[in-house]
């Protein structure tokens, strides 16, 4: 993306809708280096939670953000140019990805959010394949506790079988 276009102030945020809570995992920032998580998505002002309950890109200029004031807001320095847009997923909104200039008002055009869009296709599959990885791995981890417990019982209850006194049968277990 760095070869395609100006990214030098770039994040992906990650939405959990269960929270209703974005994340950060990643940012490459100039000036802020700021990572807190976005609460109440459906409340907040700030630009990223916009791009998540409307589904659709944004840009905001400085000239746009004084007309809206405190209806949109972002996080961090105020920059001069937004641009954000939402990772989707089979029509769900998993995140955004954006990336801001400090500096320049015309940094980026409509050219550049459509290259931004284009590149969130396959930013959400990529994230999509790291969480089912993720998923299954720790589905792997639990069937070799069921497995190693289901071991550890059958041990159990075979020496059980071999004893004749009641009473030593229930203090064993």
């Amino acid at each position: 993306l760095m070869r395609i276009m100006d990214v030098s102030n770039f994040f992906i945020a990650i939405y959990n809708a269960d929270n209703d809570v974005a994340s950060f995992p990643y940012i490459v920032d100039e000036v802020d280096n700021s990572d807190d998580d976005i609460v109440d998505i459906e409340h907040s002002t700030s630009l990223t939670a916009n791009v998540i309950r409307q589904g659709k890109p944004l840009m905001v200029t400085e000239k746009v953000r004084s007309q809206l004031g405190s209806r949109i807001v972002g996080y961090g320095t105020p920059s001069k140019l937004w641009i954000g847009v939402p990772l989707k997923l089979k029509n769900k909104i998993i995140g955004v990805i954006a990336t801001q200039s400090y500096s320049d008002d015309r940094r980026f055009d409509q050219r550049d959010l459509e290259i931004l869009e284009s590149v969130s296709d396959l930013v959400a599959n990529a994230i999509d394949r790291k969480q089912a990885d993720e998923s299954l791995i720790k589905s792997e981890q639990q069937i070799k506790m069921l497995s190693k417990q289901t071991e550890q019982f059958s041990l159990s209850a075979a020496s059980m079988i071999s004893m004749l006194d009641e009473k030593e049968m229930f203090n064993r277990i």
